[in-house]
Parts: C-alpha cells; sequence; structure tokens
C-alpha cells in the first residue's frame, strides 16, 4: 500500500520536501497521516521551521497545549525564559498567536497563525510574501481588536465543520448572519487558516460569522464542497435560535474557490427556499471550470497562483462538464440573486472569472459592485496589515455586508 509521503508526493510534487521540513520541525509523523491532513499541517508549520530558533516549538507548542502562559512554554521546551518573551512578542505583533486571560490574572496563549499560500515564481518581493513579511511589517499601532470575542467550534458530520465568531459583548440579541467560505482550489485551506479574515469581518460588521470546513479534494472530489456548505447552512438555520443568529439576515462571502461556493450556495439557497441571502461578497472568485477566459493566458505564470496551479486543482476536484455549481458564471437562472461586491486581483488568472460573473449579473439587473486591485495577485486579502490593498479590501467588505445586512435590507 502506498505510504503517506509516497502517496502526497504524487498529489502534489512539492509534498515530499514539505513533508521532510514538518518532520524536522517535529509535527507527527507524516506516516500517521493522509494526505489531506499532511497539507493542512503544511499550510500550519511549513515556514515557521525556518524562523528564527524557538518560533517554531512555541507555536508547535500551543497547537498542542493551548492557552499555556509564558512561564509553562520555557519549562516545557527547555528555553530561557528571556528567548520566550521575545519570540512571544514576535509573534503577537504580526498577530500571530493572542493573548488570553486567565482565571488567576496571568496571561495565556493561543496560536492564530496558520500559514500562507505557497510561492511558485522565483525572485521578487512579491513572492515571497511569508509569515515572515508579516511580522516585518506589523507595528505596535497594528489593531488587535479583531481578536475578541465569543468563538466556538461545532463539527457538523465527519469531516465537515464551522467555526462560529460572535462579536464581544453582543449579548443575545439575534445578529445577521456571514457565512464565509474559504479558498485553496478544493484541494487546501482550512478554517484556521482564514482565521484572521474572519475575525476582522465579525469587527467590522458586527455580524455573526461562520466559516465553513468542508471536505477536500482529491479524497473528496466535486460534489462534496458544494454539499457540505449547503450542509453547514441547512445547520446553522436550524440552531438559529440557540447561535443568536437572524434567519432573516443572511450573506455569504468568500475567496477563490470559496467565492465560487458561496455564490452557488446563493442559488441554491434561493432554488430551494432555505433562506434569501441578501449580500454576497467574492474574493477573486472562480467561476468557470472551462478556464478559457483571456486572463489564464495573460496571467498564466502570475505569483501564488499559476495557470497550472488551477489546472492541477481542478484534475483533483474532478468536477463534470455542464455542471454549473461548479462553473456558477454558466448558470441559467440569475433571477432573485443578491447585490454582489466583487473584489478582485488584476494579477491573477481567474481574474476574468470574477469579471464575467460581475457583468452576467449586472446584465440581470443584479447590483453589482466591482473594485479591481492594479497590480494584486490571487490571495491578497489575507495579508493584512501587511498590504493596504488587503486593508482595503477587507473594510470595503465589511462596509457591503453592514449596509445589507442592516434591518430592512433587501436583495436586488
Amino acid at each position: 500500500m502506498m505510504g503517506a509521503m509516497e502517496e502526497a508526493s504524487r498529489l502534489d510534487p512539492q509534498a515530499e520536501a514539505l513533508l521532510a521540513r514538518l518532520e524536522r520541525a517535529g509535527v507527527r509523523p507524516v506516516s500517521e497521516q493522509t494526505p489531506a491532513a499532511a497539507r493542512r499541517s503544511g499550510l500550519l508549520l511549513a515556514d515557521l521551521a525556518d524562523q528564527a530558533a524557538g518560533s517554531a516549538a512555541i507555536v508547535r507548542h500551543l497547537n498542542r497545549t493551548p492557552g499555556d502562559d509564558a512561564a509553562g512554554i520555557a519549562a516545557a521546551l527547555g528555553l530561557d525564559p528571556g528567548v520566550v518573551a521575545e519570540r512571544i512578542a514576535t509573534l503577537a505583533a504580526a498577530g500571530g498567536i493572542l493573548s488570553r486571560p486567565r482565571p488567576d490574572g496571568s496571561t495565556g496563549w493561543t496560536v492564530r497563525i496558520a500559514g500562507r499560500r505557497r510561492a511558485r515564481s522565483a525572485g521578487g518581493a512579491l513572492h515571497r510574501l511569508t509569515v515572515e513579511y508579516a511580522i516585518e511589517a506589523a507595528t505596535e499601532e497594528t489593531d488587535l481588536g479583531v481578536l475578541l470575542g465569543d468563538v466556538r467550534d461545532a463539527t457538523i458530520a465527519p469531516g465537515v465543520e464551522v467555526r462560529i465568531y460572535r462579536p464581544e459583548g453582543a449579548g443575545t440579541e439575534p445578529l445577521p448572519l456571514i457565512l464565509f467560505i474559504h479558498g485553496g482550489g478544493w484541494v487546501i485551506g482550512s478554517i484556521a487558516g482564514y482565521d484572521a479574515l474572519c475575525r476582522s469581518l465579525m469587527a467590522g460588521t458586527g455580524c455573526v460569522v461562520a466559516s465553513a470546513g468542508y471536505r477536500l479534494a482529491p479524497e473528496h472530489p466535486f460534489p462534496a464542497a458544494v454539499e457540505d456548505v449547503e450542509r453547514i447552512l441547512l445547520w446553522l438555520l436550524a440552531h438559529a435560535g440557540a447561535l443568536g443568529i437572524d434567519p432573516e439576515r443572511v450573506a455569504v462571502a468568500g475567496d477563490s474557490v470559496g467565492g465560487g461556493l458561496a455564490t452557488v450556495l446563493a442559488a441554491r439557497a434561493r432554488d430551494e427556499a432555505w433562506c434569501r441571502v441578501l449580500a454576497q461578497v467574492l474574493l477573486y472568485p472562480v467561476t468557470d471550470a472551462t478556464r478559457a477566459l483571456p486572463s489564464y493566458e495573460t496571467h498564466r505564470d502570475a505569483p501564488l497562483l499559476s495557470r497550472a496551479d488551477m489546472e492541477w486543482y481542478y484534475r483533483h476536484y474532478a468536477p463534470p462538464a455542464g455542471d454549473w455549481r461548479a462553473s456558477p458564471l454558466h448558470l441559467p437562472d440569475l433571477t432573485g440573486l443578491p447585490p454582489a461586491l466583487f473584489l478582485l486581483a488584476e494579477v491573477d488568472p481567474v481574474h476574468d472569472d470574477g469579471v464575467a460573473w460581475a457583468d452576467r449579473l449586472r446584465g440581470a439587473g443584479i447590483a453589482t459592485e466591482v473594485v479591481d486591485y492594479p497590480g494584486s495577485f490571487h490571495g491578497f486579502a489575507l495579508f493584512a496589515p501587511a498590504l493596504d490593498a488587503a486593508v482595503d479590501a477587507q473594510a470595503r467588505g465589511s462596509t457591503f455586508l453592514r449596509a445589507h445586512l442592516r434591518p430592512g435590507g433587501t436583495a436586488g
């Protein structure tokens, strides 16, 4: 039987080197992991393994022992308390870990870093955006208010999870719901990887944000991701009272393939009368499985996402030709879809997926806004506060959602 390392290498040419780095970093042996679990772990710790001494060990310890304080970390790892304090200060300044008050008045720490998207192109600072870059760009003025709030995790079914963020001090009043769906080409990505973005949405809108964790390909090809996000939405609606959610004020959002899934979910909710989705925020969404639009050629070698990457993702997701759930650009009926905000990256092979879908919505009379960020790359919105464009995109998304989720907000 093919081992985890060999199988992961077959699925991803970079997997062997990645998994070797994970083993050096002390991550659970890959022989005990499925390829999907190895990929998730890789996004979490691959880059931390190369950071200054102590950082990776601290993050790894907090993954296993959340809430430990600085003294406990130093004792457990055999590190000098001064080194631990220095590393904690660096990681906290970048938002990589967050403080948690303990009953005895001391401060515990919890991991917040979930990694980055893989850079494939050679040369240039743009291609080297990593956790270290975010640390260098962070300042003492970095707003950590997004860390506050009530956060809970729920498992809906095996491999189907949701993390629910509720603003601090919101009480029991029913709040609007924003269901966020992460990207990663249906093959990688996780709730943890989008924690900072979802906290930003929560803080910027005052709404409950639910982050959807769906099963990943190739172990779970199309239509698993579609079915899972539908299941999550239905679960949230069924438990709206207990979760303090207003089922009459629902929006969807997502980035990359998550943006495609979000707009599919809005159409499915309309068709099945599950709820009325009032707004959709789509960050550089993937909407056309034909991959025939011009940007696939114009930006075939774009940083962080290339045409070859997208072809690799589609091979593992394996959607059938002609199914609009994998290609929402070809949805036959656009009647009653919600207003949409598109936040697009110029240097992106899927740039025209967003443009074409926005044009179709406008043509159907649906209120549609498009913001195209010059020079930005696929995934840029995850790099706040390091990139001004990311800060702006997150703020615009929050403003749009607030406007449409206020009492009396209506769909277009």
